[in-house]
């Protein structure tokens, strides 16, 4: 009946695997097995046909839910696919294109995080004006202009229209098209544990094809505890849905935590729990620097003029850390 050839058509399946789609030796080890029958030993037609078929189908590379009936057609019952490791090899994969080269590319999830008042918004800021302008960003390629989602909640819009007049201001390259690529929206709630408000955000980078969202902060953007494990797991599982509903990058705006970060680095300084940085692609670092740093570099001023960027990222290569300037008047990090 079509359970016992189900089964059939299952072990024929797993020892195509195991045996590298030797037939002799699958007629071999199944004539051993528990399953075999007089329509095995008696139909040499049926034990061509379910052994050949187990073979193809794992050369496709599925590994799912089917039914064999008589003729040994299969009829599969799911879309998942999982590829045995030689198709995967054989099969011509896309490297996602960089919005940033060699810090965000599409479809990757990266952590910009400092300590607080330092001026991480300000140059998130900075980073999505030349993103949207299609703009080298200290000394990073951006190969062409990202319509960007800009999403800000940590100042109110007054003050946030007054920092982006004066960044805006500051430079003669963000005409109108540019302009046309970077959006604002109005103030409303997004809760990134709120699996609704998350649906809508889905719904609305499609719509208008949104290829990178900015979440500035993250501490504004959650209903749960920063520090608890399960609620960030959550938190992260929606950022990662967003990623793959849409296919757009997100860049998230995070805090470092206070007290002794003596021989931390880089993303271990982040607030709260391991899962926000461990779930990213990367992490981007905004610190203070050091005086001896400064006296180092033959640079003056005060320290919080100065920023040292740094770079672990998961899928490019390591980069040298930057000192940066920002400059308090037109709010641009330098």
């Amino acid at each position: 009946g079509n359970d016992a050839s189900r089964a059939d058509a299952a072990l024929c399946s797993m020892l195509a695997f195991w045996t590298q789609d030797n037939e002799v030796a699958i007629d071999q080890i199944f004539r051993r097995s528990e399953l075999v029958r007089g329509k095995w030993l008696d139909r040499p037609d049926y034990r061509a046909r379910t052994i050949r078929s187990a073979i193809n189908l794992m050369n496709r590379g599925i590994n799912d839910v089917f039914e064999v009936i008589e003729s040994n057609t299969v009829e599969v019952k799911s879309s998942h696919v999982d590829r045995s490791i030689r198709a995967f090899l054989m099969q011509d994969i896309e490297k996602p294109k960089p919005i940033i080269r060699g810090i965000v590319n599409e479809g990757e999830t990266i952590i910009l995080s400092g300590p607080a008042k330092l001026g991480k918004s300000m140059l998130l800021a900075n980073m999505s004006i030349h993103i949207a302008a299609g703009r080298d960003w200290h000394g990073f390629n951006v190969p062409t202009s990202v319509k960007t989602l800009y999403l800000q909640r940590e100042v109110g819009d007054p003050w946030l229209q007054e920092r982006l007049i004066k960044m805006v201001g500051a430079v003669d390259w963000f005409n109108n098209e540019a302009r046309g690529a970077l959006f604002i929206p109005e103030p409303v709630s997004l809760k990134l544990d709120d699996n609704a408000q998350i649906s809508g955000l889905i719904e609305r980078i499609k719509a208008l094809d949104y290829r990178l969202v900015i979440l500035d902060p993250l501490f504004c953007m959650i209903q749960g505890n920063e520090t608890d494990t399960k609620d960030m797991t959550r938190v992260m599982d929606n950022v990662n849905r967003i990623k793959l509903e849409t296919g757009c990058s997100i860049i998230i705006a995070h805090h470092h935590g206070k007290g002794d970060m003596a021989g931390r680095k880089g993303g271990d300084k982040q607030r709260g729990s391991s899962v926000i940085g461990g779930a990213s692609d990367g992490n981007i670092t905004l610190e203070r620097v050091e005086p001896e740093m400064l006296k180092n570099n033959s640079l003056a001023g005060l320290p919080d003029t100065y920023g040292l960027l740094s770079f672990q990222m998961r899928n490019s290569e390591a980069r040298e850390p930057l000192i940066l300037e920002l400059d308090r008047e037109t709010l641009w990090w330098m």
